[in-house]
């Protein structure tokens, strides 16, 4: 009898750490930071190149362009809102830019 209540405490507790390790994997097995939080690269916009520039969400290679003309012609952008100087950015554009960009 005591053999199998040791078995039956086992499988329990092995079935347990399965179930455990397949829906709560964080607490079983720690995770390096980069495997929560997704990896952001932010784009200077005052130094940024035409391939990094149409890279960004809402730009493209015109807007890129775009960017890189007004910058040349008028200096450089000091924020987000500066951005909407330029002809085609928007205020929907500029909310998929918040975060993504640098000045």
């Amino acid at each position: 009898m005591h053999i199998k209540r040791m078995l039956l405490i086992t499988s329990l507790l092995f079935c347990t750490h399965s179930y455990a390790a397949e829906n709560a994997p964080s607490l079983l097995t720690p995770k390096s930071q980069s495997d929560h939080i997704e990896h952001i690269r932010v784009i200077n916009v005052n130094s940024a190149h035409l391939e990094e520039l149409a890279a960004l969400p809402g730009i493209g290679k015109k807007k890129a362009q775009a960017i890189i003309d007004y910058r040349i012609k008028h200096g450089n952008f000091f924020d987000l809102t500066s951005l909407s100087q330029v002809k085609g950015i928007g205020q929907g554009i500029l909310g998929k830019l918040e975060g993504k960009v640098a000045f």
